[in-house]
């Protein structure tokens, strides 16, 4: 059907209009994962410190110290990950996927369990490395854990409306938005 044809079934006329407004550049999701709530529930550590930041400015301090530390101790993944590195060097320098291993495990990885149980079958040496890097890294791991319970607090509580404003997509203002509004009411 063409448009003459559209034209003469509506008498002529054209009948409405279709405004796509778009604020911000295209994201790299694809659309049916946009919608996804749990994507838009995670936040990531850099976001949790913006808005104990943002809290800071608007003068709400026991907020912005809740967003902080729970993004402090989330942040502890890193440096714990970086301690199970040096473990899977003393234990075995030449096995790439160790370190992912003893971090996920622990301290209930075989072979944590393994050395307590049996400290005469290992150097001395490198076994009391071991040991003091697996218990340096467990307490990383403690504090990720006690993150992700603060963060899971975070959203339940809400306190700022930044889980809220995330899901919904928060409104956008400033003049790309007034420019639009104005179009649409035959302002300009």
């Amino acid at each position: 059907m063409d448009d003459t044809m559209k034209e003469e079934k509506l008498g002529g006329k054209k009948h409405g209009m279709v405004v796509v407004i778009s604020l911000g550049k295209p994201g790299d999701k694809k659309p049916e994962r946009e919608a996804d709530p749990d994507t838009k529930k995670k936040a990531s550590i850099e976001e949790l410190q913006q808005e104990a930041e943002s809290l800071r400015g608007a003068g709400d301090y026991p907020t912005a110290r809740r967003f902080q530390s729970t993004a402090n101790m989330l942040g502890q993944e890193t440096p714990g990950r970086e301690v199970a590195t040096q473990a899977a060097q003393v234990l075995s320098p030449e096995d790439e996927q160790m370190p992912a291993t003893l971090y996920e495990e622990g301290l209930q990885s075989p072979d944590f369990m393994d050395m307590r149980g049996y400290p005469q079958d290992y150097d001395p040496a490198h076994r009391e490395s071991f040991m003091r890097l697996m218990r340096e890294m467990e307490k990383h791991r403690r504090k990720v854990q006690q993150g992700q319970e603060s963060l899971e607090q975070l959203r339940v509580d809400d306190p700022s409306k930044f889980f809220s404003d995330r899901m919904t997509g928060r409104v956008q203002t400033g003049e790309p938005m007034d420019m639009a509004w104005r179009f649409l009411k035959g302002e300009d």
